[in-house]
């Protein structure tokens, strides 16, 4: 299914014209992965020395970035794709 995902977004958005959704999707997956391995990096820093960590909100605001984006860009792709789910229909 991810395959397909990403063939779709690749023909439709990069080949075809370029269109910014696909930079959406990109840098929201970006943005959440470093965000995600950030705060697990944080966590064991923090948990293995027992202090706190003056970056927590910092690195929190990544993650938070992510799936931000993603969400932008799923709402986008759906009202882009609306036509064709009233050409189905």
């Amino acid at each position: 299914m991810l395959r397909d995902f990403l063939w779709r977004l690749r023909a439709k958005f990069l080949v075809l014209d370029f269109h910014p959704l696909a930079l959406m999707y990109c840098v929201g997956t970006g943005l959440a992965a470093t965000g995600i391995l950030a705060v697990v990096v944080m966590l064991f820093a923090t948990l293995s020395t027992l202090g706190r960590s003056r970056q927590g909100s910092t690195i929190l605001r990544l993650p938070v970035a992510g799936v931000a984006f993603l969400l932008f860009a799923m709402v986008f792709d759906m009202a882009e794709s609306e036509a064709i789910k009233k050409q189905v229909q």
